[in-house]
Formats: C-alpha cells, structure tokens, sequence
C-alpha cells in the first residue's frame, strides 16, 4: 500500500466502528502505463482493443476489505459506491482471487455492483492462487445517485 499512496487519483475510504475502530477500509487510484498491476493486466489482455477500452481512462479498486463480522451488511457496497462515484473514468477495473462464486461475499458484491469478467484463470507473480479480472463501465446509470462526476464521497454511517 505505501508503493500506492503516491499513485494519481489515490482515494481510500474506510468505516469505524462505534469505538472508533476500523470495521471496513478500500482504496484505489487511476490506472497508469508503467503500474506494476496495469501492466500485469495489460498483458492478460492480448487484444489491444480490449487493452484500450479498459485501461486507458480506468480507476483501479486495489483493495476493498470488511471485517468478516460486518460482512453481509451493506458497508462494502457503500465503501465501493463512495470510490467510484468521484473516479472520473470511463471504467473501474479490480483483480480478484478465484473462488466460488456463490460463496464469496466479494464476488456476490462486485457481481451485484456491475463487474464482468475480463479475464479469469490468471497466476499473479508471488502469489499461488488463480485471479479474475473485472470491469465496469462508469458512471453508474443505474439511478443510484452515483454519476462518476468528481467531488465528495457520500459520507458512511454505520
């Protein structure tokens, strides 16, 4: 994370909890050639079309984390809304472990908030497990309120 909070566009968010206690933390920034993770993605994209649609103006969600005790609650999907409602890109763009996707509490998310896949099956340099990429499209025109347009986070209250 310390490499990321020099990124452009870098944004976190998190959600304390009533004894001032972190219960939910994500952050992303605007994906740029020359990031380690961009360029991962960039190479698991052979069509240079793809490459384009998905990368050139994106937001990447690094991290979206909620206590597995909070999970379940709404806090995700509001950490995830309050990102990218102020990217100002054409696309969000995250990476993921590979998992079941009926069991995931993350993947039901990203589901439910419009991701798709780009790519799945992927092997990530340092880690053994197999990563999907997913996209959307931005801003949300879904009559959430959310429209991509730059400005202040909704504030969170739990």
């Amino acid at each position: 994370m310390v490499e990321h909070l020099t990124m452009p566009g870098f944004r976190a968010v998190a959600i304390l909890g009533p004894l001032a206690d972190i219960v939910g933390f994500g952050y992303g920034y605007l994906c740029r050639p020359g990031q380690r993770w961009r360029n991962w993605a960039a190479g698991a994209m052979p069509v240079v079309a793809d490459r384009r649609r998905w990368l050139d103006d994106a937001y990447t969600v690094s991290e979206l984390q909620v206590r597995p005790a909070r999970q379940g609650g709404g806090l995700g999907e509001a950490m995830l809304r309050g990102m990218l409602s102020s990217a100002g890109t054409r696309t969000a763009v995250l990476s993921t472990a590979e998992t079941a996707e009926a069991r995931s509490r993350a993947w039901r998310l990203y589901r439910r908030m419009g991701f798709r896949d780009l790519r799945r099956g992927l092997g990530y340099p340092g880690d053994p497990r197999s990563f999907a990429i997913l996209g959307r499209d931005l801003p949300w025109r879904d009559g959430s309120g959310c429209t991509g347009d730059r400005g202040a986070w909704p504030a969170v209250r739990r």
